[in-house]
């Protein structure tokens, strides 16, 4: 028999029974619930459900001491590989011990830094593969922290060296290859200046103007040809720091 306290109805609005390992859980309410399991099943599962350490992280980030995994949201801004973690605190001081970790695992502190032309103003842990942002004291409950994995910035296609100038202050931001020597490159330039700069370069390597679209006064697209080259550079009006270059060769 299971055994069961007695109480009488009305006293209560769920009863647990326990017999050996098996558990017996009946809840009331509009649908009543019946729940049997073994002793270790919950947590068993509680285990098997339980978020995961990203394993794809460096193995030189930490996970924090203490503080149970919430939310893990991966994120690609294009620009780098990003994941923004948070955790229920357990203990008084986890933000505090993660800095300790953090430092003793190889760590610097940084008051600021940059990766690729977008510069973080805040503090920062940063070693050779990733940058960590911790959010100190903002919840009581949790502790969120942003891990960046660092990645080499894209390089100018090999097909168009010597061809077609690379931007001095621009990054590759992604290549599409669109055929054999073409390519649909954008670019994110580091101020407005940038633009008329690299039409400069681009006359200066003997390519020539030969059609333009404005708008507002300011060329949104402009096609400047050298041979059997064509560079069209076309830029968006909502973002004048982003730049989309096509590279056209016609075969001979």
């Amino acid at each position: 028999m299971f055994k069961k306290d007695s109480r009488t109805k009305g006293e209560y609005d769920a009863v647990k029974i326990t017999k050996g390992e098996y558990h017996l859980n009946i809840a009331y309410s509009a649908d009543p619930v019946l729940d049997v399991y073994t002793s270790g099943f919950q947590e068993e599962a509680s285990a098997a459900t339980a978020l995961q350490w990203p394993p794809d992280l460096p193995e030189s980030v930490p996970q924090p001491a203490l503080c149970v995994l919430q939310t893990i949201n991966p994120m690609n801004t294009g620009d780098f590989e990003k994941y923004h973690i948070t955790c229920k605190k357990e203990g008084d001081n986890v933000e505090q011990e993660y800095i300790q970790l953090l430092l003793s695992s190889g760590f610097e502190e940084k008051n600021g830094t940059q990766i690729h032309n977008i510069v973080i103003e805040t503090t920062v842990f940063e070693n050779d593969e990733t940058i960590v942002i911790p959010s100190i004291g903002f919840s009581p409950t949790f502790f969120t922290i942003q891990v960046i994995i660092k990645t080499e910035p894209l390089k100018w296609p090999e097909e168009l060296n010597g061809v077609v100038p690379v931007p001095e202050r621009g990054e590759t931001d992604s290549i599409l290859p669109l055929s054999d020597g073409d390519f649909l490159i954008t670019l994110n330039l580091e101020d407005e200046e940038v633009f008329p700069e690299y039409l400069q370069t681009l006359e200066a390597a003997g390519f020539i103007e030969q059609n333009k679209m404005l708008q507002n006064e300011e060329i949104i697209s402009i096609t400047l040809t050298k041979g059997s080259i064509s560079v069209i550079l076309m830029r968006s009006a909502f973002d004048p720091l982003s730049l989309i270059l096509e590279v056209r060769q016609e075969n001979p």
